[in-house]
């Protein structure tokens, strides 16, 4: 006899949620129990799983978004919701998540403001840059160049290790990132695997092969970390921030660029040069496309390349 599935209310539910996201660091999990807490549990505790539909969740947003709250709150809103909603699926409670896709309707992706607020530095200043790094900053310049041929954020990149490289696949596997808590998941709260260039692979392994950094070689063991500081440890934020802020000075680019812009600057040439958005978000681990091509529209190639029309002539029925 088939025992059947488990059907909590979502009350219930947030619990063991909750429970399962402690390994994230402790911002993110303060900032999902305050979103429940304070927004959804008291209008759909009660509601069972199976019983929650898109209305149920279309209904929460649009009251929040009429209580005046900003749109960046009811995003987050939204966004915690269709958190716990995806790991009920994984866990099979669940066939599909009722608040995926909910935001569209409601215009919550990314605003234009926001998307004109990225600052990413055109392929002349991200040369500037890193000739700027190479000069000022020299032991940091590996750093801020992986980061521009990866995407990877800043903590995600001092947290790598020499064995998150695969060189026959060419690849990255982004598992863990560091910030003030220490070593913890990445931002979206599990890895993902990044592509890397044939030439940009083979730079990065031979790295994985000398990366014994200055001061190590006193120590019984070589670090794990391919970006340690003096003591085998990862580098800083705060070291790697002020390498930034001296190598953006000696190439004399504007003071708005920050660590993050090398992301930014990944992205936007990338999706300038034609690459598909959806491999964008793929490489860039965003929880959706839309979050994708709301930030970075305005560098979407506008026109197809040459030819693209001409593919729809060559089937049979032309008049």
């Amino acid at each position: 006899m088939t025992r059947p599935r488990p059907n909590p209310t979502l009350a219930a539910y947030s619990k063991h949620w909750l429970a399962l996201c402690a390994p994230l660091k402790p911002g993110t999990v303060e900032e999902y129990e305050s979103k429940l807490r304070r927004h959804i549990l008291p209008t759909l505790g009660r509601v069972h799983l199976r019983d929650l539909t898109r209305g149920h969740v279309k209904s929460l947003l649009a009251q929040k978004l009429g209580a005046r709250l900003s749109r960046d709150t009811v995003r987050l809103i939204h966004a915690t919701l269709r958190a716990m909603l995806a790991a009920a699926v994984d866990d099979e409670l669940l066939e599909s998540n009722p608040a995926a896709g909910v935001g569209r309707s409601l215009h919550l992706g990314v605003t234009k403001d926001r998307s004109e607020s990225i600052k990413a530095m055109d392929r002349g200043q991200l040369a500037a840059f890193l000739a700027g790094a190479l000069t000022a900053t020299p032991a940091y310049h590996p750093l801020f160049w992986l980061m521009s041929r990866t995407g990877v954020r800043l903590g995600e990149a001092l947290a790598l290790q020499s064995g998150d490289f695969d060189g026959e696949r060419h690849q990255l596997r982004v598992e863990r990132a560091l910030s003030r808590d220490g070593v913890t998941t990445p931002k979206s709260g599990h890895g993902r695997t990044v592509d890397l260039a044939e030439t940009a692979a083979r730079i990065v392994d031979g790295w994985a092969g000398v990366r014994a950094a200055v001061g190590l070689e006193q120590k019984e063991q070589e670090s794990p970390w391919l970006f340690p500081g003096t003591d085998g440890q990862p580098i800083p934020h705060g070291a790697a921030q002020a390498a930034f802020r001296r190598a953006r000075g000696h190439a004399g680019l504007p003071a708005h660029f920050t660590p993050h812009s090398l992301r930014h600057t990944y992205a936007s040439i990338l999706l300038a040069e034609g690459v598909s958005p959806a491999y964008v978000q793929q490489q860039l681990g965003h929880s959706s496309i839309e979050l994708t091509v709301g930030s970075y529209g305005r560098w979407l190639r506008k026109k197809p390349p040459e030819g693209a029309l001409d593919s729809l002539e060559q089937g049979e029925g032309a008049p």
